[in-house]
């Protein structure tokens, strides 16, 4: 169970430092003591993840 919540809470925080903090996905991976190519591909998939959200609510609308 804390795997998927403490992987949740870490994609959360390095959305927030992207994209509220604008800061680069080098400067995450140093703050968070993790490889930037890790913070890249977090990035990657949660921008997937968000697109096919929103494409399936703009689906649903009439």
């Amino acid at each position: 169970m804390c795997l998927f919540i403490c992987g949740t809470i870490l994609k959360s925080m390095i959305l927030i430092r992207r994209y509220y903090y604008e800061q680069k996905p080098a400067e995450i991976a140093v703050a968070l003591d993790m490889p930037k190519k890790q913070v890249e591909n977090r990035l990657y998939y949660v921008r997937q993840k968000l697109r096919k959200m929103m494409e399936k609510q703009e689906g649903e609308r009439p």
